[in-house]
C-alpha cells in the first residue's frame, strides 16, 4: 500500500525551514499492519538494523554456548557501538579466546558515531584499527561462527562464504521474501546488506519478535537476543544513544535498533508491536527518532516519564552557537 509517509519538519523560529519524509510500518504480535505511512513496498537497505537478524545464526549455530560466550556477547554482535574503551576491550577479549585477533576482521576502523567519543579518538591520535568500528561485535560473531563450524574464515564477509549463505536464508525465512533472486549491496562494514521490501522487512521483525510460530531453537535464539540487549543496552550502544537510553527508560520493554541512512526498528514487548522506519533522505537524529517518538505516543507504548526523559532525541529543541533557543523538530 502506498500513502503519505509522515513528515518531520525543522523550524526556524516559527517557519518550517526544512522538511524530512519518514516511511513508517507498524505490525501487531501476528504480523498484521497496523498503520503505515509511505510505501510498504519500497525497497529499503536495513544497514545495521539488520543486526538482529545477522545474529541468529551465531546462536542457531549452537557457537555461542560451545564458545563459551553469553549474553554480553551477543549484545555487542547486535552494536552499533561509540567504541568506547568497554565495547574495544571486550571485542578484544572475545577474539583472544578464540586464539584470533585485530588482523582478523574485516570491518576496518573509523570514528566514533559518539562527537564527543570521535573528539577523544582525534586527540590521542588514536590508530583506526577495526576494534573502533562500531560493527567489530558483528564481525566478531561471523567469526566465532565460522570457527565453531570448522570454516575457513578468510573471507567470511563475501557474500558466497557459507556464514553470509545462512544469513540470507535465516532473513529470507523470515521476511518470506527469497533475497537470493534480489538484490543486494555492500555495507559500511564490508558485509552483505540486501534489499528487502519495507513489508517484508517488518515482517521479518514481526516474527522475530514475536516467535511462537518459529521452530523451538529459533525462537529461543530471537528471545535471547532481545533479552541480551535490555540486560546490556550500553553495549549495543553507549554514552548519548536513544539505542541505550530508551532501553534504560522503559525498563527493557521498548527496544530500538539504529541504521545507518535513517534505519530504525522498534519492538514494544509488552504490546507485541514492531515498527520500521526509513527516513526517504537518510537523515536519522532530525528525522527518524522525532518520528519515532511520535509513533510511540501515538501507540501508546510510553509512560510520561520516560518520554520527557527521551526528548531530546524525539523533540529536540534547535539552538545557536551562543546556546540561543532558535527553533524545533516536529511530526505532522
Amino acid at each position: 500500500m502506498k500513502n503519505n509517509p509522515l513528515t518531520v519538519d525543522v523550524y526556524r523560529g516559527h517557519m518550517v525551514e526544512s522538511s524530512h519524509k519518514v516511511h513508517c510500518i507498524v505490525m501487531d504480535k501476528d504480523g498484521q499492519v497496523l498503520e503505515s505511512w509511505g510505501d510498504e513496498q519500497r525497497m529499503i537497505s536495513p544497514r545495521s538494523s539488520l543486526k538482529l537478524l545477522q545474529v541468529l545464526p551465531f546462536i542457531e549455530s549452537g557457537a555461542v554456548d560451545a564458545l563459551g560466550l553469553g549474553d554480553e556477547e551477543i549484545a555487542l554482535a547486535c552494536a552499533s557501538h561509540n567504541a568506547e574503551q568497554v565495547h574495544i576491550e571486550k571485542v578484544q577479549g572475545w577474539l583472544a579466546r578464540m586464539g584470533l585477533c585485530v588482523d582478523d576482521l574485516a570491518c576496518g576502523g573509523h570514528l566514533s558515531i559518539n562527537q564527543a567519543r570521535a573528539h577523544e579518538m582525534i586527540r590521542n591520535q588514536e590508530p583506526m584499527t577495526a576494534f573502533l568500528s562500531d560493527c567489530s561485535g558483528k564481525h566478531a560473531a561471523m567469526l566465532s561462527t565460522a570457527v565453531h563450524l570448522n570454516l575457513d574464515i578468510n573471507g567470511y564477509e563475501d557474500i558466497n562464504h557459507p556464514v553470509q549463505q545462512q544469513i540470507f536464508k535465516t532473513i529470507s525465512e523470515l521476511a518470506h521474501y527469497d533475497l537470493s533472486n534480489g538484490l543486494s549491496g555492500t555495507d559500511g562494514c564490508s558485509v552483505p546488506n540486501p534489499a528487502i521490501p519495507l513489508k517484508n522487512l517488518a515482517f521479518a521483525f514481526s516474527h522475530f519478535m514475536n516467535p511462537d510460530r518459529l521452530d523451538q531453537n529459533r525462537a529461543q535464539a530471537c528471545t535471547r537476543i532481545l533479552d541480551a540487549i535490555s540486560t546490556h543496552p550500553y553495549l549495543v550502544a553507549g554514552a548519548e544513544r536513544f539505542d541505550t537510553d530508551v532501553v534504560k527508560a522503559t525498563n527493557g520493554n521498548i527496544i530500538a535498533k539504529i541504521g545507518a541512512e535513517g534505519n530504525y526498528v522498534v519492538f514494544i514487548r509488552d504490546k507485541g508491536i514492531t515498527m520500521y522506519l526509513k527516513a526517504e533522505d537518510g537523515v536519522l537524529h532530525r528525522a527518524t527518532e522525532p518520528a519515532l517518538g511520535f509513533m510511540l505516543k501515538r501507540f501508546g507504548a510510553i509512560n510520561d516519564q520516560a518520554d520527557e526523559t527521551l526528548s531530546g532525541y524525539t523533540r529536540p529543541v534547535l539552538k545557536n552557537w551562543k546556546d540561543i533557543e532558535i527553533g524545533k523538530i516536529a511530526v505532522r
